[in-house]
């Protein structure tokens, strides 16, 4: 890490505990830490281009205001920003759940399209991976869910208010990527505050628009954090927090134009040194990404389609713990070809209405189908093979059903229920 500071140009120090203890290491990096600190005292501030500033988003505590107040506020900035070449950046993968309409309308680039959708298709999976069912336990929070908003689409298509109505996405980063040029950027990156806003300061941008609904306190030690807010309530509760106001937009006291040049002009005197409120009132979160993406290891499936004459196609399923064939059917009907005909009924494995053939044998349901023939992460599912092929994996099991009523295949108790239970079950019992 040092090195790659070093790099920069900018002065960097390194210290280990190892061969000095924890008192010395404390001592050496203080002493080093007051240097610095005289000579950034030295530094004086240079007048620069427009197009130097970096400028990241992303909200918290979001309500219904935020959607039609602060968030449009910050796009208004950005869409007066982005023509003058300024790097801008929002991210929020999860958050985006539901408003995924922006990438083929605000993509610069069909690759950024493309590695946009990659990003949310990644992230969805590793919830499913990680929540069983779905966002429900964390999205909408409960606080989203207190400040009016019911489902994920509705935060969602308010969050994406921020990129404003002009600007194209010009490229994807990962989480705390350096962006290579200027225009509007996405950060595939976590939706917690602090951990959104120091990620975009890792990433070396200078000043942040904070859009909020309910309030949120968070600040940053490197990165400015400029709060907004449309909510009169929060701006009356909570006035010391707030930079921007822009409720007046909710009154018609205020147009967006004039929303927007609110919040330019609070940027512009931060940069030139002013104090945000989190700043003058000692807030200096700093959190180190902590989500993780879960590494999901896929089963290269081949599926029969067609009829008698089809042909087999490949798909690649998420693997997951004590996963079923039937599972492995139903996520690609589900999630990537909503046509494939198949037949199921108890789902467990019992009935035979799920028979299918798995692996080149003909099989039921079979559960963790990776440890059960396939080590290689490797399924073939096709039809039955002796029976007659409908389409897919269905297959005409009427013969079948024929010849089990012929053969008495049914069962038929001698006791009934009104029997004695003890007498019924009295072999048992010897």
């Amino acid at each position: 890490m040092v090195e790659g500071i070093k790099q920069t140009g900018k002065p960097v120090f390194g210290f280990g505990i190892e061969g000095h203890g924890d008192h010395e290491t404390i001592r050496r990096a203080s002493q080093k830490a007051k240097e610095l600190l005289q000579w950034a005292s030295e530094l004086r501030r240079e007048q620069r281009p427009l197009k130097d500033l970096w400028v990241s988003t992303k909200c918290g505590e979001s309500d219904t205001t935020s959607g039609c107040g602060a968030n449009p506020t910050v796009g208004n900035a950005f869409d007066k920003l982005y023509p003058h070449g300024v790097t801008l950046v929002f991210g929020e993968t999860t958050e985006l759940t539901g408003a995924s309409t922006w990438s083929p309308r605000a993509a610069g680039t069909t690759q950024c399209a493309r590695s946009s959708s990659s990003c949310s298709t990644a992230t969805r999976k590793s919830s499913i991976a990680t929540r069983p069912a779905n966002l429900m336990d964390s999205q909408p929070t409960k606080g989203n869910i207190a400040g009016g908003l019911t489902t994920i689409e509705e935060k969602a298509l308010g969050n994406i208010q921020k990129i404003g109505r002009k600007c194209l996405v010009d490229g994807v980063l990962d989480k705390a990527e350096t962006p290579t040029g200027p225009g509007l950027w996405f950060m595939d990156s976590s939706s917690a505050a602090a951990e959104m806003v120091t990620l975009c300061a890792a990433a070396g941008y200078v000043v942040h628009f904070f859009p909020t609904g309910q309030g949120n306190v968070i600040g940053n030690p490197i990165l400015p954090v400029i709060k907004l807010c449309a909510n009169p309530r929060t701006v009356r509760t909570m006035s010391e927090h707030i930079d921007v106001d822009v409720s007046g937009l909710l009154r018609k006291e205020l147009t967006p134009d004039q929303a927007g040049d609110q919040l330019l002009e609070c940027m512009f005197r931060t940069a030139n040194g002013r104090l945000t409120a989190a700043e003058a009132l000692g807030h200096r979160e700093f959190v180190l990404n902590a989500v993780i993406r879960v590494g999901l290891s896929t089963l290269a499936v081949e599926v029969w389609r067609g009829g008698a004459q089809g042909a087999f196609q490949s798909f690649e399923v998420p693997r997951h713990p004590s996963q079923t064939v039937l599972d492995v059917v139903t996520y690609i009907q589900r999630s990537l070809d909503a046509t494939l005909a198949y037949r199921f009924a108890c789902r467990v494995g019992m009935c035979g209405s799920c028979a299918m053939s798995v692996n080149w044998r003909a099989a039921l349901d079979l559960p963790d189908p990776c440890r059960q023939g396939c080590p290689e992460n490797k399924l073939v599912i096709g039809p039955l093979r002796n029976l007659p092929v409908i389409r897919d994996l269905v297959t005409d099991m009427r013969g079948f059903f024929d010849k089990w009523a012929r053969a008495k295949g049914s069962f038929e108790g001698t006791k009934t229920k009104r029997d004695d239970f003890r007498a019924r079950t009295a072999r048992f019992r010897r």
